[in-house]
């Protein structure tokens, strides 16, 4: 059996069963409520050097994962909630899979599916996995960010209702980036930013310690020393426009700079040649922190 929930969850600005033989496990119907606040046209919208803001679509699932004392998943429970897109509370509803054995729960958004970025193969299991797939289709837009930007946050259960605050896990650079010339028109494969120092964490979430997200080290084996961010989709490449000037999006795990550092962006074309480059130097230290949105404005050469 389940038991019924109600989940209060808010997000912060920053922000299958497997039964052991001797485990009775039931399910209790439960009720969700999500408060959030963003723009109604986008999962998140987002402010320079300010916080990761979301609202709720008019359809939405968010996972429910039950932890046992030896820090293994041991449950799944999605829970759904339908309303006005844009709206800030969203109340969700589901059941919960009761079990002796589980010490604390996790939600987690979006929720865990077979064609998730959050992918658990079997239960109960310490190990999980979280993909990212910064591939962005037009000039300007935001849907990789808003598919792929985890947020998550440990509930509390109060008779019927779960209480949780939803905390957004990455954080965002935003490339506002001129190109020469001679690239009007020319397809755009993907801009790179190289580090020359680590800049993005390593590790695994905040909530459950043996989450990990292997795309997001890319390039380095203590933290991210690059940044790829494809720029096509099914229909071709990004062009660049006659204005010379296009807007790139990409997720990373937060982290930190220091004075002197590098940053060498780089934009290939469908072709392989190079569109432009430019190498940024760090005047000061800085802090990238979690759930924050980040603007490099760049003119290549």
């Amino acid at each position: 059996m389940k038991k019924a929930f109600v989940i209060f969850a808010a997000a912060a600005v920053l922000a299958s069963c497997a039964k052991e033989a001797s485990v009775v496990t039931k399910s209790t119907p439960m009720t969700l409520t999500a408060t959030l606040a963003a723009d109604p046209e986008t999962k998140v919208t987002y402010t320079d050097d300010s916080g990761l803001k979301a609202s709720w679509e008019a359809t939405e699932t968010m996972s429910v994962i039950s932890i046992n004392g030896s820090s293994e998943a041991t449950h799944i429970d999605n829970f759904t909630s339908t309303g006005a897109a844009g709206r800030a509370t969203a109340e969700f509803t589901g059941s919960i899979t009761e079990d002796p054995t589980t010490t604390r729960y996790i939600c987690v958004y979006p929720a865990v599916t077979s064609s998730s970025p959050f992918r658990i193969s079997s239960l109960p299991t310490q190990y999980a996995h979280w993909s990212v797939n910064n591939t962005q289709v037009a000039d300007g837009d935001l849907s990789h960010i808003k598919n792929y930007a985890i947020l998550s946050g440990e509930p509390t259960i109060n008779g019927s209702n779960l209480s949780v605050e939803m905390q957004n896990r990455l954080s965002v650079l935003k490339f506002v980036v001129t190109f020469p010339d001679a690239a009007i028109g020319r397809e755009l494969n993907n801009l790179t930013m190289d580090a020359s120092a680590v800049f993005g964490s390593s590790g695994s979430l905040d909530n459950w310690t043996y989450v990990y997200e292997s795309s997001l080290n890319y390039g380095g084996s203590g933290g991210s020393t690059r940044l790829m961010i494809n720029t096509y989709s099914p229909s071709g490449y990004i062009q660049v426009p006659s204005s010379k000037v296009l807007t790139i999006y990409g997720l990373f795990r937060p982290g930190s700079v220091h004075e002197n550092d590098t940053w060498t962006i780089k934009a290939i074309a469908s072709n392989s040649d190079i569109l432009g480059t430019k190498t940024l130097t760090w005047s000061a230290d800085k802090t990238l922190e979690t759930g924050k949105l980040y603007t490099i404005t760049t003119t290549l050469e």
